[in-house]
C-alpha cells in the first residue's frame, strides 16, 4: 500500500469517526439516517450502482437531499477501492473546511453543502 493508503488504513482502524457537516442541519436525527433503506419513507430514489455506497435520494420537509451510507463491504477489494469511502468523506471535510474560511468562500459558494 502507499502512505495515502496506510493513513486510511490506520484512521479505519482507529474506530474515531469523521465528522464533517452540523448535525443541527441534518433533516433527520443521524440515528435515523443511519438505518435508511430503500423502503423508508421520505426515501424518492435509490441508486445502488455505487461501488462504496448506496445513494438515497431523500426528501424531507418539502426539500431534497442526497444520503450516501458506505456498503458494509464495498464491492471493489483492493486498498483502493476498500478506502475510497473514506476518501471521498475526507474530501468533503477538505471541501467544507475552505467554505468555511471568509477569505475562500466566495471560492467555494457552488460546492454543495454538506449537513
Amino acid at each position: 500500500m502507499n502512505q495515502r493508503q496506510l493513513q486510511q488504513q490506520a484512521f479505519d482502524l482507529s474506530d474515531q469517526n469523521l465528522i464533517v457537516g452540523n448535525v443541527d442541519q441534518c433533516p433527520l436525527p443521524p440515528e435515523i439516517l443511519a438505518f435508511t433503506t430503500a423502503n423508508s419513507e421520505y426515501v424518492v430514489e435509490t441508486f445502488e450502482s455505487g461501488l462504496t455506497a448506496q445513494v438515497f435520494h431523500i426528501r424531507v420537509g418539502g426539500r431534497d437531499y442526497t444520503l450516501k451510507k458506505k456498503r458494509p463491504q464495498p464491492k471493489v477489494q483492493n486498498p483502493d477501492g476498500q478506502y475510497s469511502f473514506l476518501n471521498e468523506v475526507q474530501r468533503r471535510l477538505d471541501f467544507q473546511t475552505q467554505k468555511d474560511n471568509p477569505n475562500l468562500t466566495e471560492d467555494f459558494k457552488h460546492i454543495v453543502e454538506t449537513v
